[in-house]
């Protein structure tokens, strides 16, 4: 009889050992198919957000690639000293556009919200962190050192030169506007002006480096997203 209650004991207790790992296994199991959801919904986000930075990018380039044909041009006339074609007036006005790169964050922002370790792929989730945090910060920097070329008191000498112009307002013009200069043989007298314009298509061209390096890292990102999203 004791024999009895002791195998009746054992196996209640057995039964209630294996409904409570049960219990622990389906918890855990829902809890990782709810992580697995969000996983899938931050990427395809993130996945969204680097398809229109792409886009700012690529015109980022295209215009840097205009800028540097404008600043060419313009180095031409002043070495060659040919008599002053009004085309110029277009290319001054491109040369003192300030571009701006502005991408999306909000696919890393949503990770973020739900923590970072939810990227199981331990590769992605630190090429996706190094991305955001280091790569568009470090480009930022050189967007902003342009623009402190022309807003910052302290750094006048672009801003002196180009005072010597006027904008006008051209319909049907490539980039809408022209500047003229006031006295372009003041301009030829003026031996920073030349140093300026090279300067300026240097910076462009030190920019354009790193505006293709950001292009290529959203481009790997994109490639390890897709290839993620396809085995989830």
């Amino acid at each position: 009889m004791i024999r009895k209650y002791l195998l009746y004991a054992i196996g209640e207790a057995l039964l209630i050992f294996i409904g409570i790992y049960l219990a622990i296994w389906f918890n855990k199991r829902t809890e990782y198919n709810l992580d697995r959801e969000q996983e899938i919904e931050v990427l395809e986000e993130i996945r969204s957000n680097l398809e229109h930075d792409m886009e700012e990018i690529e015109t980022e380039l295209s215009f840097f690639s205009v800028f540097d044909k404008s600043c060419d041009l313009i180095i031409q006339y002043f070495e060659n000293g040919t008599a002053y074609p009004d085309s110029l007036n277009n290319h001054f006005y491109t040369i003192s556009i300030i571009t701006h790169f502005n991408p999306n964050y909000s696919g890393f922002s949503l990770l973020q919200s739900k923590g970072i370790d939810i990227i199981v792929n331990d590769s992605l989730r630190r090429i996706i962190s190094e991305h955001y945090t280091s790569l568009y910060d470090y480009y930022g920097q050189y967007n902003q050192e342009r623009i402190d070329l022309w807003g910052n008191d302290s750094e006048r000498l672009l801003k002196n030169n180009f005072q010597m112009m006027l904008i006008v307002d051209t319909a049907g013009n490539t980039v809408g506007y022209e500047l003229i200069p006031i006295d372009i043989d003041e301009l030829k007298k003026d031996p920073s002006f030349l140093a300026n314009i090279r300067f300026l298509q240097y910076r462009n061209r030190m920019i354009k480096l790193r505006a293709n390096w950001v292009k290529k890292s959203i481009a790997d990102l994109q490639s390890m997203i897709e290839e993620e999203l396809k085995i989830r």
